[in-house]
């Protein structure tokens, strides 16, 4: 299946009436020229632990280019702290490159990192926000009121739990916090979707794999240096 989406984030608008298209430049990599500040750029890769294969892939091919890559598999310390970490990744990255997929849209941890880089990109000059999806059941209309349920599941149960520890007077801060992070997910999930659904989304999955990545490193070449 080609790369989807319905409004373009990748250079200037088209004509509506013009069909979309995820055409890569052939090898080469368009908009990339030997010596320029290509390989100073940064990416921050956002995704599900449950999808880190295709994680490990992304980075890979991210890397081959010469671009530094920020992923919590190599960057996240043992017993480091997740908020902070994500906090500084965003910060000192370029570009959030979410791995989209049911996975991911349904973790607390990776709707932060979209939503605090939706922040930095409309605030701050030099950053952006990139997806790629690994599955497309983002795009069917009942995937928000389907997640919604699954998640108020979730609440429902930590809500159980806060409850029988209160009963026997234990500290339940841990799980108030998971499940402060779901309301969260729950309320953020719909906006989410919607910049996904209104931006080119492409497809990482084979065969479509090698062209999106050359589409996506080039879209990075083009980002200009905070000044």
């Amino acid at each position: 299946m080609p790369s989807v989406n319905h409004r373009e984030n990748f250079g200037p608008e088209r004509d509506p009436g013009q069909q979309r298209s995820a055409a890569v430049a052939p090898a080469g990599m368009a908009g990339a020229t030997p010596g320029t500040a290509m390989k100073t750029k940064t990416v921050f890769i956002s995704y599900s632990t449950k999808d880190r294969a295709t994680a490990a892939k992304v980075r890979a091919a991210l890397e081959a280019d010469g671009i530094k890559v920020t992923i919590d598999s190599e960057s996240l310390t043992a017993g480091g702290d997740i908020r902070g970490f994500i906090d500084r990744s965003i910060r000192e990255t370029n570009v959030t490159l979410s791995i989209v997929s049911r996975n991911s849209l349904e973790s607390d941890w990776v709707a932060l990192e979209s939503v605090e880089s939706f922040t930095a990109e409309k605030y701050v000059q030099g950053k952006k926000f990139i997806a790629g999806y690994i599955d497309d059941q983002f795009l069917n209309r009942a995937f928000l009121i389907e997640a919604v349920r699954r998640i108020d599941l979730e609440i429902d149960e930590l809500g159980k739990l806060i409850d029988e520890g209160t009963d026997l007077n234990i500290d339940t801060v841990d799980l108030q916090t998971i499940k402060s992070r779901k309301f969260k997910l729950r309320n953020n999930l719909s906006d989410i979707l919607d910049r996904l659904r209104g931006s080119l989304t492409l497809d990482l999955r084979e065969p479509e794999f090698e062209q999106s990545m050359r589409r996506i490193i080039a879209e990075i070449a083009r980002l200009e240096d905070p000044t």
